[in-house]
């Protein structure tokens, strides 16, 4: 059997933690959550089943993402590197599990804007990505 690179395996620990998270706070969140904010502020109110979209985007990503990055990183880049294809995988569902999480922490009164949550995800990632890509 092939053996996974630490990547991939970081990603299949952070979809397994994605999913546990929704599992766990399904029974713990009212039954209205806010998955869009303006500001701090929630713009966008459903139900509580919606915690379950960023486990089911991370187990898509986990399952079919190598294949699209893969198909993006060659056309674009002219290059094929693995190891930067399952860096990109575990990098969007560490984002997925960011997005899930502050959703469950907007619940219990942290405000906080995710878009700054996110902006130093992307400034961290690309470094770390593009001296992987550059790599060979």
């Amino acid at each position: 059997m092939k053996r996974k690179d630490k990547f991939t395996v970081v990603s299949i620990i952070v979809t397994i933690v994605c999913i546990l998270v929704s599992i766990i706070f399904f029974f713990l969140v009212p039954n209205k959550i806010s998955i869009q904010w303006s500001a701090a502020e929630p713009s966008n109110i459903v139900s509580k089943t919606y915690i379950f979209i960023m486990p089911i985007i991370s187990v898509l990503t986990l399952s079919i993402g190598k294949k699209i990055f893969r198909f993006v990183v060659y056309k674009y880049f002219q290059r094929e590197n693995e190891k930067f294809i399952s860096y990109l995988n575990m990098y969007f569902n560490i984002v997925f599990l960011t997005c899930e999480l502050y959703v469950i922490a907007y619940v219990y009164g942290v405000r906080l804007t995710i878009s700054s949550i996110i902006l130093a995800e992307i400034v961290i990632g690309a470094a770390v990505g593009i001296k992987i890509l550059k790599r060979r």
